[in-house]
């Protein structure tokens, strides 16, 4: 299907995913990023004007807590008890729905 064309009805439509890398400047467990991927799905199907859609995004259930704690075992300079977030927190999503165009 062309990504500019209209949907007919009963067609699915987009699938995406990715990947990310972050910087570990303030992290007191290690001095180098454990790298990961992020994978997404969206799918949607169309009847009439009506549009059903199933989503999930991290996939592969990819999250910092797997790696290394959240929390530090004192404060830093400047009083924070957590460190950076650089990787996702919620673990795998799923969620759907529907939209209705008038």
């Amino acid at each position: 299907m062309d990504p500019g064309a209209a949907p007919r009805d009963g067609q699915f439509y987009l699938i995406r995913g990715g990947s990310r890398s972050w910087s570990v400047e303030d992290n007191p467990f290690r001095n180098r990023s454990v790298p990961y991927h992020v994978f997404g799905i969206l799918v949607e199907r169309y009847f009439g004007p009506l549009r059903i859609f199933l989503n999930g995004e991290n996939l592969n259930n990819a999250r910092q807590t797997k790696y290394d704690p959240l929390l530090r075992s004192r404060p830093n300079f400047d009083g924070r008890w957590t460190v950076d977030e650089r990787a996702p927190l919620e673990g795998r999503v799923i969620n759907g729905g529907f939209r209705l165009s008038f």
